[in-house]
């Protein structure tokens, strides 16, 4: 697999007596993470949501009707982490990727009785259950603060956090603005950024 370039490099392998011409891949599964010759979570997104889409239909065979205790038990043994693996390797950065992973969510909230008509905001609210969007924010953010050692900051941000302040002012998303403000390494703007 070549990584950043367009160059058609022939790979070979000898054994003293012959030459074996190598093929050229353009994804490789390592760690159960898809990884192409792009470096895009495209395909990662794809079979993640695949998977979890498989695991949802064997849900609803198996369970007649499911209430908010056992969807909280069912969603987030066996859902979640297959949309969650090794985020922090993958995270999606295009649109269509975050909406791929957004529909399993929303089929799954979907599932619970009584709440097939209700809007996706508020299935999630009535659950206990944040987006998959800000999940992982929270957890950027976590990780960037632990990094640091600013552990008072970690707890200021979790606050915020669990009590869903953010602005939604601005034309870019949370995840936008915090990204380029985490790049810049101003930690200053980035608390007052997720204190609106």
């Amino acid at each position: 697999m070549h990584n950043g370039h367009e160059l058609q490099t022939v790979y070979t392998m000898s054994d003293g007596k012959s030459v074996t011409q190598l093929e050229t891949i353009t994804v490789v599964k390592d760690l159960g993470v898809y990884i192409t010759s792009d470096l895009k979570p495209t395909e990662q997104c794809i079979q993640a949501a695949k998977k979890a889409q498989s695991v949802l239909g064997m849900i609803y065979r198996q369970f007649k009707t499911i209430d908010k205790e056992d969807f909280g038990i069912l969603y987030k043994s066996y859902v979640r982490p297959h949309l969650e693996y090794c985020i922090q390797a993958w995270s999606p950065k295009l649109q269509k990727d975050k909406v791929l992973l957004k529909k399993v969510q929303r089929r799954a909230t979907r599932m619970v009785k009584g709440f097939k008509k209700l809007p996706y905001e508020t299935r999630l609210k009535k659950l206990g259950i944040h987006s998959l969007e800000r999940r992982r924010l929270r957890g950027d953010l976590i990780e960037k603060n632990l990094q640091d050692a600013d552990w008072k900051r970690t707890c200021q941000l979790q606050q915020v956090l669990r009590t869903g302040r953010y602005h939604q002012r601005t034309q870019r998303t949370l995840t936008e603005t915090i990204q380029a403000e985490m790049s810049q390494n101003n930690q200053t703007k980035l608390l007052q950024l997720t204190d609106c």
